[in-house]
């Protein structure tokens, strides 16, 4: 395992079962590889990746699925991996190489002022994926706004400033 290849598809929420099944959100670029899915890697306490086997998974609802791992048979055990991120090795998925990089195309805004116009409005916290449209975070004195990354909205990226200026619809801020 190249520690280069290994990427982050979700997240474990919870516990979800007497049986050790977990309830699970995986990125929307990942989904259509679920179904080849063998081996998923958790952190471990050093850093490092520990391997563990998939028995199953099902699909819950439209971005939530029920996850089985080998070995973790009981609540308790699912318990102690709530809320760890999801990681694959990418060398046995062909086509996720391109669909990982498609899908984290906005990552490099982390961190970007954001202005409406000339105004700011904070910084990018995190790109939210979201399938059909992909948001920004932007936090600003504790508070969140969500903004749709279209063109539409977008003026300009000024990547030497780190700046990213948007003109949003009268209200879009107040929501």
């Amino acid at each position: 395992m190249n520690i280069d290849n290994i990427v982050p598809i979700g997240k474990i929420y919870q516990a979800y079962s007497l049986k050790g099944e977990m309830k699970v959100f995986f990125e929307a670029f990942f989904i259509e590889f679920i179904d080849q899915l063998e081996v998923i890697f958790l952190k471990d306490k050093q850093d490092g990746f520990l391997p563990y086997f998939v028995e199953t998974v099902v699909i819950r609802n439209d971005m939530t699925f029920i996850l089985k791992l080998e070995g973790i048979d009981v609540k308790e055990q699912a318990t102690e991996l709530s809320n760890k991120e999801i990681f694959v090795d990418r060398t046995p998925f062909e086509e996720l190489e391109e669909a990982f990089e498609e899908s984290n195309y906005w990552d490099y805004i982390i961190g970007f002022e954001a202005l409406d116009g000339d105004k700011n409005i904070g910084k990018v916290d995190e790109i939210l994926y979201m399938g059909e449209q992909d948001l920004a975070q932007i936090i600003q004195n504790e508070k969140e706004h969500l903004i749709p990354l279209h063109d539409d909205f977008i003026i300009e990226v000024n990547e030497d400033a780190q700046r990213i200026i948007f003109e949003l619809p009268e209200g879009l801020l107040e929501l």
